[in-house]
């Protein structure tokens, strides 16, 4: 803030306070005039007052001395009394109305009027009451309109009743209390308001003791802060100077130590100084030596020198003009920024500055980047740059054909947008930890492009350090590797199914090997026994090996039977034909087909399923999975044993269930049971191929049911599984079913 606008203000100030101060002074002493009318005014209510009761006092005892003396002079001045009290209150046929109004010019309240008022009517009363006292010492009595006349003789009894009675001196007491009571509330008024006047003036001067001393202290305070002002004005003054000095010590040393060339010329071109970076370019010892010379000798812009100084004269700069510079042997040549501009001087036309940088390590910077860049936009490599916080810098245009995205829309995004979900958190935290400690990453991506695509790549993200061997940015190298990875996963899978494949044939041949090789080899020994001894064989023997041969022909037929056909599931041959089948008639034949092996083992079948539980199921299929589980059942029961098979509704399936008395299953075992290759030892020794449950498991899927077991050792399994239940509304004929399915 400038000392004059201070000054004003102050004065400003101080002026607006001394008004103030006045104006509390006029308002004191308007206030002080008023309270002395209200004074006045109280002073002649109270007087009123007191005048009244001391009239009251003397004309009741002027009233009594006449009575108890006759004396006319006691008369005279009871009247004299009257007379100056009905003067004083100017009644008018006896209103009170003058009396009111002033009352209320002495500043009585309404209540206090009213008071007074009645006093003045109990007063008046009891005048009359002397009054008449005083008239009957004359003879003088009341008539019928209330005036006195004489109607008999002076007596002094009446007189002293009148003026001895209660009624008198009730009156007389309650005017007493009335006259009193209005002095007390006058009194009370009275120094109430001189208390608030005083507070209010004690108030009022502590203001203006306190605007005087606000005074003094701004008049101080602008005292000193002009004084301090005046000071560091000088004191900027003298560092203004020393800074200016400054200034040029600091523009000498960088004029003499900037790398850049600084050259000054007149208004003709003529070199007047240059800095020393300039003399060793030039490799001379002092401008004298080059002092002959014109400034724009050095560059090489032709003509141009004289509309740079034509352009100097309309503007003072011309900023980074890009120019070659050379000395005058033409030994080398360096491109430069040149800034001209013009300075005062004390000839007639300004000097002319040159600022000379030069930029011909980042020409070729430059040039090498751009054939960097050139060959990055060009590389079938896809490539991005992000900081170390993953927010994409630059990616060229391969990395946008691949992942679909533009590239405005992949800067300042993070390459998260491409993640696929199928890497961990761990998996993207040990790719930060390795490029983060300044390591290079090596690995594959499975991400996904813009239009929701999946794609591999194969990924090289390394650090970009700076001369602090800090990370900057960091640079990620990709290639699309998607169709060789394709190609992988085409041969491991059909490595995968050939590997099946064999499996399969070896599993097949070892059935075959071992399972039929006994069947067949009994088969073969009771043929050799039925035709070498036939003619001396009875043809009751002759019918049992006959049966025999029978049974070992069915068995043999059933195991061929679920090897086919899991050979042909394995395959994926099967065809299903879903229909209509009453899973009691299934129990029942495969009940009838297993019932001789069951007898030979001393057990019992036992179908408990009733009639109407129909399914929507393949025939075959489902004969396999009953004969199967029965099979299973009877291999693992011990002889006496009961096997029941049983059927009820599960909501829209067929539940059935086959439940034995065996020897159950470990817990550890249950999971084993639809594995391949896995099988274990009958009660009597009976070995499995395997493929039993397998096949089950696998049928039961097929046909949309589930296929589950419940075990206990010691106690028997319960071995379930369920099919659609068949409904003639909603599923096709056997013959649309066939046809739907081949």
């Amino acid at each position: 803030m400038q000392l004059k606008t201070l000054f004003i203000r102050s004065y400003i100030f101080v002026i607006v306070l001394m008004l103030v101060i006045l104006a509390i002074s006029l308002y004191m002493a308007k206030t002080n005039k008023s309270m002395m009318q209200v004074y006045e005014n109280r002073y002649k209510a109270i007087l009123v007052a007191t005048n009244l009761k001391k009239d009251l006092e003397d004309m009741t005892t002027y009233c009594r001395y006449y009575i108890a003396t006759g004396d006319d002079d006691w008369d005279e001045r009871y009247n004299g009394i009257l007379q100056n009290h009905n003067d004083s209150v100017a009644l008018t046929d006896r209103s009170f109305s003058a009396l009111n109004d002033y009352l209320t010019n002495l500043g009585f309240s309404a209540d206090e009027r009213r008071s007074i008022l009645e006093t003045e009517t109990r007063t008046s009363k009891l005048i009359d009451t002397e009054q008449e006292a005083m008239k009957a010492l004359r003879g003088l009595y009341r008539d019928d309109k209330g005036a006195f006349t004489l109607k008999g003789k002076p007596t002094d009894t009446l007189a002293k009743e009148l003026i001895s009675g209660i009624s008198y001196r009730d009156e007389k007491s309650a005017i007493r209390l009335g006259i009193d009571a209005c002095i007390n509330s006058v009194m009370i008024k009275t120094y109430n308001h001189l208390e608030a006047t005083r507070s209010v003036n004690r108030r009022l001067l502590n203001v203006i003791i306190l605007l005087l001393i606000s005074i003094s202290v701004i008049m101080l305070l602008t005292y000193f802060i002009i004084r301090r002002r005046i000071m560091k004005q000088f004191d900027l003054i003298q560092k203004v100077k020393q800074a200016i000095e400054q200034s040029e010590r600091k523009f000498r040393f960088f004029f003499e130590k900037s790398p850049d060339f600084i050259l000054l010329a007149n208004h003709e071109g003529r070199i007047l100084e240059c800095n020393p970076a300039f003399l060793k370019f030039l490799r001379v010892d002092s401008v004298e030596a080059i002092n002959t010379h014109n400034l724009f000798d050095f560059f090489d812009f032709g003509d141009e020198a004289n509309t740079i100084l034509e352009t100097l004269q309309t503007q003072p700069f011309i900023l980074d003009k890009e120019i070659n510079l050379c000395p005058l042997d033409k030994r080398v040549t360096i491109n430069t920024l040149t800034t001209f501009g013009q300075i005062e001087s004390d000839e007639e036309a300004p000097w002319v500055i040159a600022w000379i940088k030069n930029v011909t390590d980042k020409v070729n910077r430059e040039r090498s980047l751009r054939k960097m860049q050139t060959a990055v936009e060009q590389s079938p490599a896809a490539i991005i740059i992000t900081d170390v916080n993953g927010t994409i810098s630059y990616a060229n245009k391969r990395f946008s054909t691949i992942t679909g995205y533009t590239l405005e829309e992949l800067l300042g995004n993070n390459p998260r947008l491409l993640k696929s979900g199928i890497h961990g958190n761990d998996f993207y935290k040990g790719l930060w930890d390795t490029v983060l400690s300044k390591k290079v990453w090596h690995g594959e991506l499975y991400n996904k492009r813009k239009d929701g695509s999946y794609f591999w790549e194969e990924a090289t993200i390394a650090p970009i350090l700076d001369n602090k061997s800090e990370i900057i940015d960091l640079v990620a190298i990709k290639q699309d590797v998607t169709s060789r990875k394709e190609a992988e996963a085409s041969l491991l899978e059909s490595q995968r199914q050939l590997q099946e494949l064999n499996e399969t044939k070896n599993k097949l041949f070892s059935i075959i090997g071992h399972d039929l090789r006994g069947p067949i080899g009994t088969l073969k020994m009771l043929l050799d026994v039925l035709i070498t001894d036939f003619d001396q064989n009875k043809p009751e023997d002759i019918k049992n090996m006959l049966e025999s041969v029978y049974t070992s022909t069915s068995v043999t037929y059933d195991l061929l039977e679920n090897l086919l056909m899991w050979a042909k599931s394995q395959q994926d041959t099967v065809t299903m034909v879903q229909a209509g089948i009453d899973i009691r008639q299934a129990i029942s034949d495969s009940i009838l087909l297993l019932n001789e092996l069951a007898i030979n083992k001393g057990q019992t079948l036992h179908n408990q399923v009733t009639e109407g539980y129909l399914a929507y199921a393949d025939q075959n299929m489902t004969m396999t999975i009953i004969r199967n589980l029965i099979m299973n059942a009877i291999k693992f029961s011990e002889p006496t044993k009961h096997i029941h098979i049983k059927a009820r509704m599960e909501g829209a399936f067929v539940e059935v269930m086959v439940c034995d008395e065996g020897k159950g299953i470990k817990p550890e075992d249950i999971d084993k049971l639809f594995q391949p290759a896995y099988s274990s030892t009958g009660t009597a020794g009976e070995k499995g191929t395997g493929l039993g449950l397998l096949l089950c498991k696998d049928f039961v899927e097929r046909q949309g049911g589930h296929l589950w077991v419940e075990s206990e050792p010691g106690k028997g399994s319960n071995f379930s599984f369920t099919l659609p239940i068949f409904d003639p509304v909603n599923n096709p004929s056997d013959k649309e079913a066939g046809a739907s399915s081949e």
